[in-house]
């Protein structure tokens, strides 16, 4: 079983939403905590999206 989640940057850098303070309510780490044991494995697969103007520079 695969599950997937997909997130578009528009912008030219992609900033870490953990880079800034995190203001999570309790209960949310709570429960990311309890589902983070059913975890078997994660990674970060980087896509660049070819834009009209991206064409135009190759």
């Amino acid at each position: 079983m695969s599950h997937e989640i997909q997130k578009e940057w528009p912008e030219n850098v992609i900033d870490s939403t953990y880079s800034q303070p995190l203001n999570l309510p309790k209960e949310a780490l709570d429960i990311g905590a309890k589902v983070r044991e059913n975890v078997i494995n994660q990674y970060i697969e980087f896509f660049e999206m070819m834009t009209p103007v991206k064409m135009q520079e190759y």
